[in-house]
């Protein structure tokens, strides 16, 4: 058995708008999310795992601020140049690429791929949007990550802030 969490960035700070997309930073509320979600997040994770992240200065916070959370240690991090603005082929690729280290993977994305991928996962088509720091858990009965593809997986968990008080 093998689990995949799809993890959204944090809400990401827009206030200047010359900066480059793939340099943008999370906001204060990203931030807070971050705070807000980590309880409930822990409760997510039953063994060790391994993180893939984008490579971008947003998912790249929003991974380092959550590595408490995940008990990942920084250096355990793969930072992904793919995952940016990855669509599903692109995140498929990436997640049967990996090495079969641990049984979860969570993957830290964007939207719209990290929705689509989800509903391509499961066919599970109930989540249409994941908002900021969204997260959704997704268990597949595969052995390895090159075995995972479409509708193998089913959602064990949907969080996102707020649905936290």
């Amino acid at each position: 058995m093998k689990e995949i969490i799809l993890l959204r960035h944090a809400k990401s700070a827009w206030e200047d708008r010359e900066l480059d997309d793939f340099d943008r930073p999370l906001n204060e509320k990203g931030r807070n999310d971050i705070k807000k979600c980590s309880i409930l997040y822990k409760t997510l994770l039953h063994s060790k795992c391994q993180i893939i992240c984008s490579s971008a200065k947003r998912t790249r916070e929003t991974c380092i601020k959550s590595l408490n959370t995940f008990n990942v240690a920084a250096t355990d991090v793969d930072y992904i140049n793919d995952l940016y603005h990855a669509d599903v082929d692109a995140l498929l690729k990436v997640v049967n690429s990996q090495e079969n280290l641990e049984n979860t993977l969570i993957v830290i994305g964007h939207n719209n791929g990290i929705t689509d991928f989800a509903n391509y996962l499961t066919h599970y088509g109930a989540i249409s949007h994941m908002p900021t720091y969204a997260v959704v858990k997704i268990q597949m009965e595969v052995s390895s990550w090159q075995e995972v593809s479409a509708g193998l997986g089913t959602v064990t968990e949907f969080y996102y802030p707020k649905m936290i008080k």
